[in-house]
């Protein structure tokens, strides 16, 4: 009687993490998942509740014949987990195996990568209008990664390994400067004798007009003081954020710089009225 190539279709490595992961929960699992391990024997049964399929095993030798498998861990215990899983030769033959979340953060060893068919990585990305994944990985992978989180291509950000570094500058940017240039429109506006609570109201308004603009419609909505190179406006913004706030004009004159060499614009025009703000010791008025 022949041996069957693979007794399960998708085995799973890992620890408690997984219970904050997209895998969570994830529909796909239900009638994909089979074998769960875990290097903690009490917690495995409570990962199979978390994924919500699957089957605990007490050892990695019952994971053997997965045709593809997941691992989600911190990435020192994927090192121990993946290191192990090439001696008992769990990963021999293996057609897909899978990096998700925290584990994707683990760059393997190459005889892990030589153990498989195909190795990638993939993390949901914090977006919340919509599930939406970074695949890194061969094009094959891609289509493994939409079957297994069913989502639509355009949901899928497909990029190489070694791209990674640039989607986490744009989150970082997305995530880190927001909250400051929020910060800075609804100070401006209190500063004109608004109350807090309005002055919030109308920044958080004026921010989601400009980017629902610039998705809508990219630079063809950029069409204020910047793009048309109006030296009268802005020296007279700067002019009153000096007297009033010398912080925030510093960062008015410092973004208009940055902001238009980004657009590929010429910078010379920008007024004399910025140098002295780029220059000052950067007084809140708060004083």
């Amino acid at each position: 009687m022949p041996v069957k190539k693979y007794a399960h279709s998708l085995g799973f490595l890992g620890t408690g993490l997984v219970a904050r992961t997209f895998l969570a929960r994830m529909e796909s699992l239900e009638d994909w998942l089979g074998p769960v391990y875990s290097p903690s024997r009490r917690a495995t049964p409570r990962l199979v509740t978390a994924l919500g399929a699957g089957f605990p095993v007490g050892s990695l030798e019952a994971m053997q014949r997965c045709q593809n498998l997941l691992v989600c861990a911190t990435p020192e215990e994927t090192e121990e987990l993946l290191g192990r899983a090439v001696t008992e030769g769990v990963l021999d033959g293996v057609d897909t195996l899978a990096l998700i979340e925290a584990s994707a953060d683990y760059l393997p060893a190459q005889d892990i990568v030589s153990s498989v068919k195909d190795l990638g990585f993939l993390t949901r990305l914090p977006v919340r209008r919509e599930d939406t994944y970074l695949v890194e990985g061969s094009l094959r992978f891609r289509r493994f990664s939409q079957v297994l989180t069913k989502a639509p291509l355009r949901r899928l950000v497909f990029t190489r390994r070694e791209a990674r570094a640039m989607v986490e500058s744009a989150i970082f940017m997305a995530e880190e400067f927001c909250q400051p240039l929020f910060e800075a429109v609804q100070r401006c506006v209190m500063l004109a004798g608004v109350s807090s609570d309005h002055a919030r109201e109308l920044a958080s308004e004026l921010l989601l007009q400009s980017v629902g603009s610039a998705h809508f419609a990219g630079r063809k909505r950029w069409t204020g003081i910047l793009q048309s190179e109006d030296t009268e406006k802005l020296s007279r913004i700067l002019e009153a954020l000096q007297q009033e706030n010398e912080l925030l004009a510093n960062l008015v004159f410092n973004y208009a710089q940055h902001g238009l060499a980004v657009m590929g614009k010429n910078t010379d025009w920008l007024p004399r009225a910025g140098s002295n703000a780029a220059n000052n010791g950067g007084n809140t008025g708060d004083e």
